[in-house]
Formats: structure tokens, sequence, C-alpha cells
């Protein structure tokens, strides 16, 4: 759920629920307590929801029909204007009346929305579907409109939607099927996103032209309206935690708020960037970060995060930012996606602006790289390299928080900090924004989630196969080789998984709409990291083999990892992959930490998944020449759900 801080809404906070009258500062509400009429002083962070009138739907985003989700997106564009306070009986029926809807049908939306913040809230509840006015094509169907409309409308010969409609009426005769009517093809038509339409239909010229004219730079009205997101290398090399011999240089993903020029959040790593370094990125921003600093032991105050109600994204145009998991989250939150346009270095300045900041100050510190090597001449980077992959983000953390967030901007003649302050709690010139809206306990775990990869596999006898790997628990029993609703072929179920330790994936029960963990079929397998995996079988196939079952792939990692214990001092490859698991383990013990803080429930399950963050470095150095190579580690997957007993995964 989320949690919404503007005055007037309800909050608990102690076991009491209090009114809100006003905030104080970014970290502190006034409330009324709504039983005693007492005013307090409320804290932020120890805010939650009072319990919530309508129980969001747990389906995943990905197991939404196109048709669905589009149909939700509708809903919620008719009753945008419409999420306001002050919003009258007058607008809604005219809004109602815009759109031919009746008002108790918007009144009915809008409390949905209001109540989860999700656009998934409106997709069409089973009894919604069908009926007087209401389409009832089978999922074919669909696909095949879907095919006409963007294999001949949505192309640069600009068909008519006329001529368009003919020929999908004529397909469905010749396959003897009953055709759709033409408004209902015109409805999907409609459905399409006009940027879209534009911009395939006219080409990229024209689009960008009308939908990014040409600017020097661009500038934001209030706090969280853009933020960009980029990669980049750091212009240090870092050494490994053990050793502290030099493995390279670390990458960093920053979202950037452009109204304020304050960091969102970030993600610092040795793995090449993708979705899930986005991802990290996103749910830092997202969440308050109190718990972070305190993890680092940076003091300060980093008080922007959340999802606002309208906010876009600038991304680069590289393909981990196009997949169809970061389009359905950002639409499920109402978060534009706007994708760089290529020969449009502005979209990139201000963010830009920041990492050159930053690494000029990097170029002060021991190891630095300089921007250039005529600008490094004679200096030896990796000889003068001291900082670890966890120190350099310490680092990382306190110059954005004490020193880049309170120094003043030449562009905004203010501090980052006070500038996001001024925008949220306004001054004598502006109103502010008010405080963005929370997410809650339960919310916080749904996204970090729906943030991970996933895929979709069939349930066999043996349970889930996946990188090889098998997967089991009795929870799966009941959809072992069920058949899709066509009968022609296996049911595929969602499953997501943590790259940084696949020793469990989570399963989605489609009927209780919960995530299950499932771990591994044979428990005596090591927890381990996807790229372990799959370079185990890059080493397989260069040993010759392509039939190999998991115990010839865990044999290999076994053999890879004897040979990372015996070369660890000479190779700078196998120590950068043995920081780089290391940061990953306690990336993953910070967040069920921080779980145990945010609820009490978890401590169970955070108990046993936290002795798994062990150093994956000091593990191998304990295997080195010892004969059982992995048979040492521990065996993080307890059988049964009482692993991790969370029961809020969702998308």
């Amino acid at each position: 759920m989320i949690l919404s801080l503007h005055k007037g809404n309800k909050v608990s906070y102690k076991n009491e629920i209090y009114e809100i009258l006003n905030p104080i500062d970014l970290e502190t509400v006034l409330g009324k307590n709504l039983k005693t009429g007492d005013i307090a002083k409320l804290p932020i962070r120890e805010l939650s929801n009072p319990v919530a009138e309508i129980v969001r739907d747990k389906t995943p985003l990905e197991l939404f029909s196109e048709k669905d989700w589009k149909e939700a997106q509708r809903r919620f564009e008719v009753i945008k204007p419409l999420l306001t306070a002050d919003r009258t009986k007058k607008q809604v029926v005219n809004r109602a009346e815009e759109f031919k809807e009746s008002y108790i049908t918007l009144y009915r939306w809008i409390k949905r929305y209001l109540s989860t913040g999700t656009t998934s809230s409106l997709v069409p509840s089973f009894k919604e579907r069908g009926g007087k006015g209401k389409t009832r094509l089978d999922e074919e169907s669909e696909k095949i409109i879907k095919s006409y409309i963007d294999n001949e409308y949505l192309t640069k010969q600009k068909l008519p939607a006329s001529k368009v409609i003919e020929n999908i009426k004529i397909h469905f005769k010749q396959t003897g099927k009953i055709a759709p009517s033409d408004n209902t093809i015109r409805n999907r038509i409609k459905a399409e996103n006009p940027a879209r339409i534009f911009r395939l239909r006219r080409g990229k010229s024209e689009f960008l032209s009308k939908f990014h004219p040409v600017q020097k730079s661009f500038n934001a009205d209030f706090p969280l309206e853009i933020v960009q997101i980029d990669h980049t290398p750091l212009d240090i090399i870092v050494v490994d935690e053990i050793m502290r011999k030099p493995i390279g240089r670390p990458y960093i993903t920053i979202a950037f708020d452009i109204f304020s020029r304050m960091v969102y959040g970030f993600y610092v790593t040795l793995q090449a960037p993708s979705f899930f370094s986005v991802g990290q990125a996103l749910y830092m921003g997202i969440m308050p970060k109190n718990n972070y600093l305190e993890s680092l032991g940076v003091e300060g105050n980093w008080n922007i995060y959340g999802i606002p109600k309208s906010m876009t994204i600038h991304l680069d145009n590289a393909s981990e930012f196009r997949g169809e998991a970061l389009r359905r989250f950002c639409q499920e939150f109402n978060i534009g996606i706007d994708f760089r346009p290529r020969g449009a270095p502005y979209y990139g300045g201000h963010i830009e602006r920041i990492v050159k900041t930053m690494n000029m100050r990097i170029h002060t510190l021991s190891g630095t790289t300089f921007s250039n090597p005529k600008e490094r001449g004679e200096y030896d980077s990796e000889a003068k390299a001291v900082f670890t992959l966890k120190e350099l983000e310490k680092w990382i953390a306190e110059f954005i928080v004490n020193v880049y967030h309170k120094s003043i901007h030449s562009e905004i003649g203010m501090t980052p900090e006070k500038k996001y302050e001024t925008g949220i709690l306004g001054d004598e010139k502006t109103a502010g924004t008010g405080l963005p809206d929370m997410i809650d306990r339960e919310e916080s775990e749904r996204i970090r989630i729906s943030l991970l990869p996933f895929t979709e596999r069939t349930i066999q006898k043996d349970g889930i196969s996946f990188e090889n790997i098998k997967y089991y628990h009795d929870v799966l029993r009941k959809y072992i080789r069920i058949e899709d609703n066509n009968g022609k072929k296996r049911k595929t179920f969602v499953v997501r998984f943590d790259p940084r330790d696949i020793s469990k994936i989570y399963f989605y029960e489609p009927e209780l709409k919960i995530y299950f963990p499932i771990p591994y079929r044979n428990i005596g397998n090591p927890c381990v990291s996807i790229w372990d995996i799959r370079e185990a079988k890059r080493y397989l196939k260069k040993e010759g083999l392509k039939d190999y079952d998991e115990n010839r792939l865990f044999q290999a990692l076994k053999k890879l990892k004897q040979i990372e214990a015996e070369s660890f001092e000479k190779t700078k490859t196998v120590r950068r992959k043995l920081s780089s698991n290391n940061h990953h383990k306690d990336k993953i013990k910070l967040e069920i930490e921080n779980q145990l803080k945010l609820n009490p429930a978890y401590k169970k399950a955070g108990e046993k998944l936290s002795d798994t963050a062990e150093s994956g470095t000091e593990k191998v150095l304990k295997e080195k020449g010892k004969a059982d190579g992995l048979n040492g580690q521990e065996k993080t997957s307890e059988s049964g759900i009482e692993a991790f007993e969370i029961d809020e995964y969702d998308d």
C-alpha cells in the first residue's frame, strides 16, 4: 500500500490513528489523535497505513492481458484530473459524460486508485468482463488484431484505419472465425499510445521535432517530476577485501532529480550495467534511506524518497532499459519513460554534470585513473589503489549526503537539499507540492521483487528447471504438467529470481496470489549467483560437454572455485569476481536487515538468510588448498516455505 502524507489523510502511529494536519519538515508531520484529540509531532519513518478499505489485486503485472492492462491505463487517464482533494461532483459528472461512463463508476475507480496508488487497481474485474457493450474476444482473436495494427496501421505506409479493419475482417472470414465489429477494432487502435502512433507512422524526424523540440537543456517544475538514470564507469581502481590487490574500475548507476539536482538513488557494482542495476538505483530512490546510511556508518540526512503522483524517468537507449518488466512497473506507478533520442546530448546533461563533479573529487583519491591517459601521466593507478568496493560506496554516499547536497549549485542558486525542501514544503513565493507518498512495509517488498528479473516455466514431476538446476516444493504439486486453456501445451508460470543468489526462486501461486520461495530440489547444493552458474556452463562447453545435469554443473563450479582459490593472489579477474560476489551478498544482507526493521514478522526469515551473506572471498580463502571445495559453504535452502515467510511478493 501507498502511505499518503498529505493534509487530512489518516495514518497509524504506535497503534493510534492520527489525521495529518500539516508537515513540519521533511522528517516530521503534525498529527491529531482521532481518539484523544491530542496534537503530536509524528516521525515520518515510524508511520504506517491504517487498515486498508480495499485490498489490491496481487496478480503480477506480467500476467494481466494486454487488453486488460490497456483498459486500466485508459481508466487512469479518465480519472487523472479528478485525483485531487478539492474535486467536485460536477467535475466528476462532466468527466463521466465526456467519456460516456457513469459518474458512479468514476467514483468507484477513484476510490480504488486512491486506496492503492497503482494502475493495476483499475484492471477490470471478472464481473466487468463481457456483458452488454463489452467485448468477449478470445486471446487468439486479440493477437490477430494486434498483429494487423502493428504490421499495417503502425507503419510509414500510413494505411487508413478503414483499410486495416477491412483486412482484419477478411482474415477472420478466411479462417472461419466470427469477425469483430468495426468499433471493436477501432477501439484497439485508439488504445495505442498516441506518441507511438505518431512515431511509427510519421517517422523519427517528425516525432522528435514534435515531442522533443530542440533545446540546449531542460528543467523540471517540481520535485521528482523528471528523474534521469544513466550508467558510467568511475575513474578509480578498487581492490579486493582480503589481499587488497587491484581488481579494476567499478560502474555506477545514478538516478537524479532534475528539479532539485539531488541524487535520488545510486548503485555501484563490478558487474556490467543492466536492468538489475537500474532496478537497484530505482529501489534506493523510492525507499527512505535512513537504514542504508546507518549500515554504512554515514551521518546525515538524505530525505528524497517515494513515488510521486507525476514522474518521468529519462533513460538512455540501451537495451537493458527497454524490457517489458520495466515498462509495466513504470505504468503501474504512473511513471512515464522518456528514452533519450540519439543525437540529443542535452538529455543527459544534468546527470553528466554530477558524474563529472564526483569524478573530479575521485581524482584526488588514491588509485584514481583520472579522465584520460594524458592526464594520468606516469601515475600508477593500480599500485596506488586502496579502496575496496564497499569503502568506495561509503565514500560516494558521504560525498552525496554531506558534500554535494550541501553545496551551492550555480544553476539553481542554492543547495540541492534546500531546493528540494522548498519544492516540497514551499516558501513565501511558492506553495510546494507537499510530502511525497511513502511506501509501506507490504509495498516495499512488493516493489523489491517486482524489480527482479522474471521468466516463465512449466512444472514437471521433479519441479521447476531453471539454469539447468531443479527446484521443488510441495506447493508445486497441484500444477505438475498442467495444460493451458487450449490443451495444446504445458501451462507456464511466472518465476522471479535474484541474480545474486539463485539458491531459491520465487514461484507465483496463481490461486493464492502469493510468491512462494522454492528451494533447490537438492538442498545440499551451495548458494551461488547466476553469474557463477553461467561461468560453469561456459567451462563445460569449453570442455566439450553439451549434455549435463546439475550434478555435473556444480562439480564444474567446484572445480572453478578450487582454481580460483589457488590463483586468488595472482589473478585480478578472480579477485574481481569474488569481490563482486561479496558485494552482492552484503547487499542482500542489508535488504534483509531493512525488512527486519520495517516488519518484525520477517525475523525468522532474516535470521536464516542473513547467514548466507558471509563473504564469498573469505569462503574461497578458507577453501584454499582443500579438496572439498564448495562443501564447506553454508546450505541456504531450508526445506519448506518457512525459509522465507513473505506472502506479498507481487508485481
